[in-house]
């Protein structure tokens, strides 16, 4: 359990953004992927309020279900896009032996991913922790998808590189896919 003490009026605003389709996304220590705003709409979403006296919480809450259509517009416009363009980038380290870099893209892809399949199933992510066994619970997403992203970065991290990235490809053309059917 996490007790989180977070400034109201920030939270709020937030939800406001993330009604109007506006995100932001940050570095922050403890997010290798990124600190995206809409974590606070999750944390309020899912949090269990153990004391709110005068409605403030509750009022917060109600905001938060059912997810903004918006805010899943707003998630896949600006990360539905960059699985593949990480993988892309990854493949062009691969002849250079650059493991950490490859590493690196092939994470941001699959945080991308996580993202993406998140919200197109109208579902929080609030943490990089755990999302990818948790993608096999959502209703829209690519089958075995936490078996295929440990497959790939096995791959990645014995030199097989570019079957990793092929996998992950798969899984990011397969994501578009349910994110677009008419791909």
């Amino acid at each position: 359990m996490d007790l989180l003490y977070r400034n109201l009026e920030r939270v709020r605003a937030v939800i406001d953004e993330c009604h109007a389709g506006r995100i932001e996304v940050a570095y922050q220590p403890g997010h290798p992927h990124a600190f995206v705003s809409a974590i606070y709409m999750g944390e309020v979403a899912q949090c269990r309020v153990l004391s709110d006296t005068d409605g403030l919480l509750a009022g917060l809450v109600a905001r938060t279900c059912p997810y903004p259509s918006t805010l899943r517009a707003a998630l896949l416009q600006r990360f539905g896009w960059e699985a593949s363009f990480a993988l892309a980038n990854a493949r062009k380290s691969l002849d250079r032996g650059d493991v950490n870099y490859v590493a690196g893209c092939a994470f941001r892809a699959v945080a991308c991913l996580c993202q993406t399949l998140f919200a197109l199933n109208g579902r929080y992510l609030i943490n990089e922790k755990g999302a990818v066994s948790v993608v096999d619970s959502l209703e829209h997403r690519p089958t075995r998808f936490a078996a295929r992203v440990a497959a790939a970065f096995r791959d990645i991290g014995t030199g097989a590189g570019t079957a990793g990235l092929d996998g992950l490809d798969r899984l990011a053309s397969e994501t578009d896919t349910l994110a677009d059917p008419a791909r």
